[in-house]
């Protein structure tokens, strides 16, 4: 004889609270006791780790950044982290960074007196804002 005792808690505003609950009580019960096997995932099959402040961006995620980019100041954040970050890449990739930065930043069309305008291909119209004239990696 086995004994098993099952705690379950259901939320149900109709008149089927009870049974569902019970339902519940004793499918639990039945696979835990008699460690029935199921098609679902185990749940401790996979674990998730913190990351920590020295964990780097993937280079895809990088590339990513920049493309997404749609303001000089969100350019100059990549940037940023780029130049914080410049001796945890290669070379190559570093070279790929600057490659797609440079593409990105002249799509913006920085111009040299602190104004910069974004070319809207759909619409064929400019608009203008005040920004910062140089962003570097």
């Amino acid at each position: 004889m086995v004994e098993v005792v099952q705690l379950v808690e259901v939320v149900d505003s109709g008149d089927k609270a009870t049974a569902k609950a019970m339902s519940v009580a004793f499918r639990t019960a039945l696979l835990q006791a008699l460690c029935l096997p199921t098609d679902e995932p185990d749940p401790d099959a996979s674990s998730y780790e913190r990351s920590s402040s020295e964990d780097v961006l993937a280079p895809s995620a990088i590339l990513m950044k920049i493309v997404q980019a749609t303001t000089l100041d969100a350019l100059s954040e990549v940037g940023a982290y780029l130049s914080q970050s410049k001796d945890k890449y290669s070379a190559e990739q570093m070279d790929q960074f600057r490659e797609k930065f440079s593409e990105k930043r002249s799509q913006m069309n920085v111009a040299k007196d602190g104004e910069w305008t974004t070319a809207v291909s759909e619409q064929g119209t400019n608009e203008t804002k005040s920004q910062p004239s140089r962003v570097t990696v």
